[in-house]
Formats: structure tokens, C-alpha cells, sequence
């Protein structure tokens, strides 16, 4: 697991809709081989790109598409690279088949898969199989554990349906929402306490003296209720409590911030806890206390900045691919940068998902 995100951190990302500067990406701070990196760079065709030899040789094996290169040195065609799982030999690729994040692809047929264990493999000059006519082209697209050029069809997804939008339809759907979550001071920490309706939430130490910490994060004044976030470094968890302002009580407890529908018929949070997990989404019918309702592990895309109810029902974030979150999330330029290829997505409900004492959610056919 690449990176725990900070609390500081989550509060941010949660908290902050993408705002706008330039932004210049920084070069890695460290050296392969005894050279100097000139930047990042991932596989940008579908079809992976050729390796070639540093004697310009076709090597036998393809990069597969958003594989994560280190460009070393760089001509008017060419770029030496070196492979982030095998930084002990270099390459040459072809210069305009390596972008940077703001290239990779992401459509509604990936936006809507779901994760599996071989979803993000990266795979260098020793997976291939050996078949040089093969090794790149159509075996490189099937290598990701589905095919990219399959016909998106909203019919496949009986519970989630997630689509891309533009900027434009996202920002004409943030109009129509209504935000129930406030964040305020309404309530202070006071020698590591925060105190409602005196009952007390007192910061405290676990495994390793490491911290477990409450953060007040703000309101839901139609609900009567405070919202805090838990943090508990040495479990590597952080959960969020629904708290009625009158008695102290737990009304409801969510792995991230909840967001409400307008009329409050649904409840949904979503959320990554490391770089290389999936993004979870998770709703329920919020008047309803019994049930099961939706739950999906997503492989591609990770949720930034402010997510929001729309008007028509439909939960409306901004996105990035997952790809990219642990650099996106650990720089304050990227995250703010004008020129950042931020996606939009529309999450549409359907059918709750299917549901077992046994199993628990039975997210793919496989489960």
C-alpha cells in the first residue's frame, strides 16, 4: 500500500473543490542508475507502446497503456526511459506515446469497472508471454483484465451507473443542488476534548503511543447534528460520526464525510484510504434504518474536491484517474493547477446491490 493519506490532508480533499494557478510538474527527487530524471510520464495508447533496446533494437514486449515511466534523456522522437517496477535497465519508447496524467484516458466503459487485484498491474519486460507478434496491440489491452474498446451499455450495471459528463453540465448541475453540510466552530477543542451535550470526545493514544485523534468538521442543522471525524493512526482507519447536538448520541457513523440528498431520501460517502485501493461508494435510503443498499469497489478514478446531489437524484464529483492520486494528493500544485485534467462524473442509482447473509455484497458475478 503506497500512502495512508494524512487527516490534514483528507479534511482538504474533501473539504476543497479544485481551485485554479499554474502548475509546473516537479521531476522526481531521486536517480536511476546515477541519472537524473527529467519527469514522469505514463503510456498513453490503448495498445501499450514497443520497447526498444538502447541500441534502438525492437526489445520484444510492449509497455502496457498508463504504465509509469521515468524519462531520463529525450530526443525528437525518442525517449530513455526506465520502468517504475524495473529501474534497473533502461529503454527507448516512442516520445509521443508518453504523456503526463493530464493524458491518460478514462471513459465510461473504465469509469464503471469495478476493482479486482489485477485491475492496476504494471507490467515490465518480464510479463509478457513471450509471443512477439502479440505482445503488444490487442493482448496489451486484454492485459488490464478488461478490453478498453468495449461498448459502453448502462444495461451491464444494475446498481451503479457512472457516466462522464463535461465541466459545463457539472457546473449547470452544481446550481441545482442544495448543500446540507456547514462547517463552522461551532464546536471547540478544549485541552484535547471536544465536548457535545456533555458527553466527551477525548483524543487518546493506541498501539505504539501513536495518536487517535477527533477533528470537528462542521454541521447538518436539518438533522440536529454535528459531524466528527476519528482518526486512528496506528489501525491505519479514520471514521466519520453523525452526532445529534442535543444528547451526544451517535445517530450514524460513515467511513467518510456523508453527503445527503436534497430531501434527504439518500445518504452517500465515498472515499480511497490508500493510492493503490479502490475508491468505495456507499448509499443507502437514508429514512429507511433497515435494508442494505448500494456498495461498489471502483478500480479507475478517485474523487476529488466537492461532490454534490443533484436536482435530478444523482450524485455529481469531480475526478481524477487512480492512477495518479498518491502524486496528486501529496502536491498542493497539482491539486490546484489550471491546467489539471479534472474529470466529472454522474453516479446514478439503481437497484440496490445484491446482497447475501453469507457473502455480503455480491459485487461481481464472480463474488
Amino acid at each position: 500500500m503506497k500512502l495512508l493519506y494524512s487527516f490534514l490532508t483528507l479534511i482538504m480533499l474533501t473539504a476543497c473543490a479544485p481551485q485554479k494557478i499554474a502548475y509546473t510538474p516537479k521531476a522526481p527527487q531521486f536517480e536511476i542508475m546515477g541519472k537524473k530524471i527529467l519527469r514522469e510520464g505514463y503510456v498513453i495508447p490503448r495498445s501499450g507502446t514497443q520497447a526498444f533496446t538502447l541500441n534502438r533494437e525492437y526489445a520484444g514486449f510492449c509497455f502496457d497503456c498508463k504504465s509509469l515511466m521515468y524519462v531520463i534523456s529525450e530526443t525528437d522522437s525518442l525517449l530513455m526511459v526506465a520502468h517504475d517496477t524495473d529501474r534497473d535497465t533502461l529503454f527507448y519508447v516512442r516520445k509521443n506515446e508518453v504523456g503526463t496524467e493530464l493524458d491518460i484516458p478514462l471513459d465510461n466503459s473504465e469509469v464503471n469497472v469495478p476493482f479486482r487485484d489485477n485491475t492496476r498491474r504494471d507490467y515490465g519486460p518480464n510479463d509478457n508471454d513471450g509471443d512477439e507478434a502479440n505482445a503488444c496491440g490487442e493482448a496489451a489491452v486484454k492485459r488490464g483484465g478488461f478490453t478498453y474498446t468495449d461498448t459502453f451499455n448502462p444495461d451491464d450495471y444494475p446498481d451503479f451507473e457512472v457516466n462522464l459528463i463535461t465541466e459545463k453540465e457539472f457546473s449547470k448541475m452544481l446550481k441545482t443542488s442544495i448543500q446540507h453540510f456547514e462547517e463552522n466552530e461551532a464546536v471547540k477543542k478544549v485541552d484535547s476534548t471536544l465536548t457535545i451535550a456533555n458527553k466527551q470526545f477525548k483524543d487518546g493514544r493506541g498501539e505504539g503511543n501513536m495518536p487517535n485523534t477527533y477533528f470537528y468538521e462542521g454541521e447538518y442543522k436539518v438533522l440536529n447534528a454535528y459531524l466528527l471525524l476519528y482518526v486512528c493512526e496506528a489501525c491505519e482507519e479514520y471514521s466519520h460520526f453523525l452526532i445529534n447536538k442535543d444528547t451526544g448520541e451517535e445517530i450514524a457513523s460513515f467511513s467518510n464525510r456523508p453527503y445527503f440528498s436534497a430531501s434527504f431520501d439518500y445518504v452517500m460517502d465515498m472515499g480511497q484510504l490508500f493510492s493503490d485501493s479502490p475508491t468505495i461508494v456507499s448509499a443507502n435510503k437514508w429514512k429507511e434504518k433497515e435494508g442494505h443498499g448500494w456498495y461498489k469497489e471502483f478500480a479507475n478514478w478517485s474523487p476529488v474536491g466537492d461532490g454534490f446531489w443533484g436536482s435530478d437524484n444523482c450524485f455529481y464529483t469531480p475526478v481524477i484517474p487512480s492512477l495518479t492520486a498518491e502524486t496528486h494528493n501529496s502536491d498542493s500544485e497539482a491539486r490546484n493547477a489550471v491546467k489539471y485534467n479534472y474529470r466529472h462524473i454522474k453516479i446514478k442509482l439503481k437497484a440496490p446491490t445484491p446482497f447475501s447473509e453469507e457473502r455480503g455484497y455480491i459485487l461481481t458475478p464472480e463474488d
